[in-house]
C-alpha cells in the first residue's frame, strides 16, 4: 500500500469519526441520566483523540515526501 492509499483512509476514519462526534452531541443534549450523560462524554472525548490523531495521519502521509514539509514531531523518530 503506498501513502497516498494510507492518507485516504485515514481521512475517510476522520470524517467518520467527526460524524460520529456529531451524532453523540446531539444525543447528549437530549439525555437526562447523569451516568448516560457521563458515559457519552467520555465516548467523546476518546472519539476526539482519535479523530486528531487520524487528521494529523492523513496529512503527515499526504505530504510525506514533499519537499520542505515540516513533519509532526509525534510521528518522527
Amino acid at each position: 500500500m503506498k501513502l497516498d492509499e494510507l492518507s485516504t483512509q485515514y481521512r475517510d476514519q476522520y470524517n467518520a469519526l467527526q460524524e460520529r462526534i456529531a451524532y453523540l452531541n446531539v444525543l447528549c443534549i437530549s439525555q437526562t441520566d447523569e451516568q448516560e450523560l457521563d458515559m457519552l462524554g467520555h465516548r467523546i472525548r476518546m472519539l476526539t483523540a482519535m479523530k486528531k490523531e487520524a487528521g494529523q495521519l492523513a496529512v503527515l502521509t499526504e505530504r510525506y515526501y514533499e519537499r520542505g514539509y515540516r513533519r509532526n514531531e509525534e510521528y518522527s523518530l
